[in-house]
């Protein structure tokens, strides 16, 4: 069973004469799985963000837009919200990159850390090649992209997620 504990849409921003949203949603999942330790566990929560980009009323972009975001950000071209500042839109990004469908996971923690150091990521083929190349193929048993694993949210994470999402300590990512 699944419940929305959360939703929120935030005005970002802008790129041009576009206005950047994206939108948060919390829910607490009620199921038996395992998570990215291999642990057995049946109550966790999941996190889902998407973006808007319009002009005006017009629709010119949505769903997962956090590419375009950093893009805008790189060339200089987005320009955050007036209560807002570039760190935020920063960690805005990095919550995004490691928590989103954080229930979707495809690898044990020690095979996506490896993954990550090793800059691979998105192709099913050469994570699972390099995950044979470094003898991680299999960890502890599990076999890279057999089932999706969570990664735990902490509650802390979740907790300021409700509150203000502008303040995302490092000690709650996962790498």
């Amino acid at each position: 069973m699944e419940t929305k504990i959360f939703e929120k849409t935030y005005k970002i921003g802008n790129i041009g004469k576009q206005t950047v949203y994206v939108t948060i949603e919390i829910n607490k999942v009620n199921r038996n799985t395992r998570d990215w330790n291999l642990n057995k566990i049946n109550e966790y929560y999941t996190l889902s963000l998407t973006g808007e980009v319009k002009r005006g009323r017009r629709w010119e972009e949505g769903g997962q837009i956090d590419s375009t975001i950093r893009e805008a950000l790189e060339r200089a071209e987005f320009v955050p919200s007036e209560d807002l500042l570039y760190s935020d839109i920063v960690d805005l990004l990095d919550i995004w990159e490691q928590w989103h469908l954080n229930d979707l996971t495809p690898g044990t923690q020690r095979q996506m850390l490896a993954l990550r150091q090793a800059g691979i990521k998105g192709d099913y083929e050469k994570e699972l090649e390099y995950l044979r190349s470094v003898g991680l193929e299999y960890d502890r048993g599990y076999h890279f992209g057999y089932s999706w694993l969570v990664r735990p949210i902490p509650e802390a994470l979740i907790k300021r997620l409700q509150k203000n999402i502008w303040a995302f300590p490092k000690e709650l990512r996962w790498y």
